[in-house]
């Protein structure tokens, strides 16, 4: 049984996710998004910044100041 389909601009959008994530290696990694959530947490007790973990193209997880890119699509 076949997946999703992934449309073109999704393709695109993983790629050049993909390319940012090897262009910064320092950027840090977590195997899960719990622990990218914990970090997220002790972050903002210490520094006040906010932010959210989202898993990357390269299979590891990290932290963004970004909104989710779907946060402003309507609901079907």
């Amino acid at each position: 049984m076949a997946g999703p389909a992934v449309t073109g601009s999704e393709e695109a959008a993983r790629a050049a996710q993909l390319a940012a994530c090897k262009k910064n290696p320092k950027r840090l990694r977590y195997s899960s998004r719990s622990y990218a959530r914990q970090d997220a947490k002790r972050i903002l007790r210490e520094s006040r910044r906010r932010l959210r973990p989202y898993e990357c193209a390269c299979g590891w997880w990290h932290l963004t100041s970004q909104p989710p890119r779907d946060q402003g699509k309507a609901a079907a």
